[in-house]
C-alpha cells in the first residue's frame, strides 16, 4: 500500500486480508475506552459502539479486549482490499 508516495504496508495480499479485521465492540455502560489492542490502525468511537481496525489480528486482539473492557462479545468483520487501504490511509492521517 502506497500512499503520497510513502509505502504504508508490504506484504501479499491474502497476508494482508487474512491478518487485518475491523471490531465492532459494545463497551458496557459508562465504560472508557483502553488503550487500543496492538496492531489499531484506525478507531472511532460513538456512544458505546467501538470501531477498530487491526492489522496482526489474531486470538490475543479479542481477548485482550474482552480482559481489558469487560466486554462479552467482540464481532470480528472481515474486510476487502479497498477497506483495508481506506482504514490504515484514515489511520495515517488522524495520527499525523
Amino acid at each position: 500500500i502506497i500512499y503520497e508516495g510513502k509505502l504504508l504496508e508490504s506484504c501479499e495480499t491474502d497476508d494482508l486480508l487474512t491478518r487485518t479485521k475491523r471490531l465492532r465492540v459494545v463497551l458496557p455502560e459508562s465504560q472508557q475506552i483502553v488503550e487500543a489492542p496492538k496492531g489499531t490502525v484506525w478507531q472511532r468511537c460513538e456512544r458505546r459502539e467501538w470501531l477498530l481496525t487491526v492489522r496482526g489480528f489474531g486470538p490475543d486482539t479479542v481477548r485482550y479486549l474482552k480482559d481489558h473492557c469487560h466486554v462479552d462479545k467482540v464481532e470480528v468483520i472481515d474486510l476487502g482490499l479497498e477497506d483495508v487501504f481506506k482504514d490504515i490511509v484514515k489511520g495515517r492521517r488522524a495520527s499525523a
